[in-house]
C-alpha cells in the first residue's frame, strides 16, 4: 500500500501478492491490483523481420510456472505477452501424479476483459508424452475468442522422434482456423535435424497465442552440426 497528499489532490492505491503451496507438488498464486511499474520490459532487437515477434515476458506473476504451459514451441497457445493489463489474476500449477501435471490461469480486469488458459501434459512412459490445451479471450470489444491444442510426441531409443499438433481457433471476428502439424526430428551425437509437413489457415487466430505465419501449406526442414569446442 501507498499514499501521498499535496495541496490539489492526494493518491492512494494499494495491492496483494500471494503465493502458497496447495501440495507438495502443487502451488497457487494469486494477485490484486498489480503494479510491474519497477519491472524492467524486455525489448526487442531493431533487426528487421517479415514476421511479428514478441518480447520476452519479464512480469513475475506471468514467469511463475511458465514451463507448465507449454505447447508448440514456434507457435504457443499461451503468449503471457498478450495480456497487457488487468485488475485480478490467479493461477495454479504442478504435478497431479508423477505422470501427469497441469497449469490453470485466470486474469480478469474488470468490465473489459476475461482472460483464462488451461494445460494438462501426461507422459505415457519415459519416451512418449501428450498435451492438451484450451485458451478463452473475451472482452468488451467483441473479440471473443477461443483456442485449442492437442499434440503427442514420441522418441526412439536412437535419437530419432515423431510428433504430430492440431491447433484450432474460433474468433468472434476472424472466423473459425486451424494448424495443423506433423513430422518427425533427430537429436543425437551433435545433429540436430528435423522434417515437418505445415497447414495453418488464413483465419487461425489464438488471440492469446502467437501465429508466426498464416495461409501457408507444405514441408519444412532444418538441420544442424554441433561440435564440442
Amino acid at each position: 500500500m501507498y499514499g501521498g497528499v499535496s495541496r490539489r489532490n492526494h493518491i492512494a492505491n494499494g495491492g496483494l501478492d500471494l503465493k502458497t503451496s496447495l501440495t507438495d507438488q502443487i502451488d497457487l498464486v494469486g494477485t490484486v491490483n498489480p503494479d510491474f511499474r519497477n519491472v524492467e520490459n524486455q525489448v526487442l532487437s531493431v533487426d528487421f523481420s517479415y514476421f511479428e515477434r514478441l518480447a520476452g515476458e519479464s512480469r513475475p506473476f506471468f514467469l511463475e510456472g511458465i514451463n507448465y504451459f507449454g505447447t508448440s514451441r514456434d507457435s504457443p497457445l499461451f503468449a503471457s505477452q498478450r495480456i497487457q493489463k488487468f485488475d485480478a489474476g490467479i493461477k495454479s500449477f504442478g504435478q497431479i501424479s508423477d505422470k501427469t501435471r497441469f497449469a490453470v490461469l485466470d486474469t480478469i480486469d474488470f468490465g473489459k476483459e476475461n482472460a483464462f488458459v488451461g494445460n494438462v501434459r501426461h507422459q505415457f512412459d519415459d519416451r512418449t508424452g501428450a498435451t492438451v490445451a484450451l485458451s478463452s479471450l473475451s472482452n468488451k470489444k467483441g473479440a471473443d475468442n477461443t483456442a485449442t491444442y492437442v499434440g503427442m510426441d514420441t522418441m526412439l531409443k536412437n535419437g530419432l522422434g515423431f510428433f504430430g499438433q492440431h491447433q484450432y481457433s474460433n474468433d468472434a471476428l476472424a472466423g473459425r482456423g486451424h494448424r495443423i502439424n506433423t513430422g518427425m526430428f533427430y537429436n543425437a551425437n551433435g545433429y540436430d535435424a528435423y522434417l515437418e509437413y505445415l497447414d495453418v489457415s488464413n483465419r487461425y487466430t489464438p488471440r492469446l497465442g502467437f501465429v508466426r505465419e498464416r495461409n501457408i501449406r507444405g514441408f519444412a526442414s532444418a538441420g544442424a552440426w554441433r561440435r564440442p569446442g
